[in-house]
């Protein structure tokens, strides 16, 4: 950070870069205000942007202080771990062999060889997340063809850091964010839905909103729902 402004009460830190425009963001979990500008931009234009702004930064402030917030996972004994919706205890076997994950006796059981640090661990159970909402989204599939007659061909599973899915509709490709697996199942089939409907409609636009009123009724109680925990907790 090379400064600090305080603009109609916000407290505002500002980086400059060899960028050509400015990037504003809100940062959790306290909503702090952060700026990316370029070198040569005046403080001046800075304030005015930031003024320009204020309705966004209020309205992601709130957003960002009313989410749920944890401390960065280390991935030991007994760490909680959320796993479709439900928060259970993580135990770690020290073994031989490829890492594997299952859940059991209500906790998430880890296998990982011995002295696996931090990064092995996190990546043992990010790949098993990722296999877990592609074998969850494989059994709805079926239903949410013949109900909206469309057909995936493609689905793939991976960690992302601001999208929940996303559709190629001349693909009938399919991409979920394995981080639905430690949300209520019912929010998986929500995006799932969400995106299939895509093969119908690219936009956000009447079409697809019609659809969605048709088939997802209740499609803001559930973004409400997505919202109140961020991605990666």
């Amino acid at each position: 950070m090379d400064e600090v402004l305080h603009v109609k009460g916000l407290r505002v830190g500002v980086t400059r870069k060899r960028i050509r425009n400015m990037y504003l963001r809100v940062v959790p979990p306290h909503g702090e205000v952060m700026i990316r500008a370029p070198l040569r931009v005046s403080t001046d234009s800075i304030r005015r942007f930031v003024v320009a702004k204020l309705p966004w930064i209020h309205k992601h402030q709130e957003v960002v202080r009313r989410q749920e917030w944890e401390p960065p996972r280390r991935y030991h004994e007994r760490e909680l771990q959320r796993v479709w919706g439900e928060r259970l205890p993580l135990r770690v076997v020290e073994r031989e062999g490829a890492p594997k994950v299952k859940v059991a006796g209500g906790e998430v059981v880890l296998w990982v060889p011995p002295g696996a640090g931090v990064s092995l661990r996190r990546t043992a159970l990010e790949n098993w997340y990722a296999q877990q909402t592609l074998d969850a989204a494989m059994a709805l599939i079926p239903k949410w063809e013949r109900i909206l007659g469309v057909r995936v061909d493609q689905l793939f599973a991976r960690r992302m850091k601001t999208l929940w899915g996303s559709c190629h509709r001349g693909k009938r490709a399919i991409r979920l964010n394995s981080e639905l697996a430690k949300r209520p199942r019912e929010l998986l089939e929500y995006i799932l839905v969400h995106e299939m409907m895509h093969l119908l409609e690219d936009s956000h636009g009447p079409r697809f909103a019609a659809l969605r009123r048709r088939y997802q009724p209740e499609w803001r109680e559930m973004d409400a729902e997505l919202r109140r925990v961020p991605i990666g907790v």
